[in-house]
């Protein structure tokens, strides 16, 4: 359901799901409170780019996960796996809740060479935080640059004619009369 409080995120989304790579929203970042719909954005675009574009490699993972997946390769010395994957198999990465990497200083390391490696290609990056980079504490300025390169898009909390709109949609696919 689009309404006034993400409308400007769901056109974001809906660019970069039909023009992957524009520089113009490459890198998407949307941001908004817990709950506003942000990772439905994300899954929403891959899900586009999957049907449109039957050879596009999709990647969808949590900062915490990417962060998890790291300290893995370091541990056991598979570093060339990790970046194999994050690196060169994505034609598109969706990173959900980059805050999580706030002062991890090695993850930051390698998401940024990440970030420069798929940029550089043309492959495009969407992050989702519950605020701006810049207001995420402990972001080396570098990666914050990064972020903001691109398209940023705010999720609010909805008015009362989306809430309801919302409510209708979950009504009717849950077969329910309201």
């Amino acid at each position: 359901i689009v309404g006034s409080c993400n409308q400007f995120a769901h056109a974001a989304a809906l660019a970069v799901a039909e023009y992957p790579g524009d520089p113009q929203y490459n890198p998407l970042f949307i941001y908004g409170g817990t709950g506003l719909g942000k990772t439905h954005l994300l899954h929403a675009v891959a899900n586009q780019v999957l049907k449109t574009q039957r050879d596009a490699q999709v990647l969808y993972v949590t900062a915490e996960q990417f962060t998890t997946e790291l300290i893995e390769a370091l541990r056991y010395r598979q570093m060339p796996e990790f970046r194999n994957k994050f690196r060169k198999q994505p034609t598109l990465l969706l990173m959900d809740d980059v805050q999580f990497l706030s002062a991890k200083d090695r993850t930051q390391e390698e998401l940024f060479h990440t970030f420069q490696w798929l940029k550089e290609r043309g492959h495009q990056i969407v992050f989702t935080a519950d605020v701006l980079p810049r207001e995420i504490k402990g972001l080396e300025p570098r990666l914050r640059t990064r972020c903001e390169s691109g398209m940023l898009a705010d999720t609010q909390p909805p008015d009362m004619e989306t809430l309801t709109a919302i409510l209708h949609q979950k009504a009717d696919e849950m077969n329910l009369e309201l």
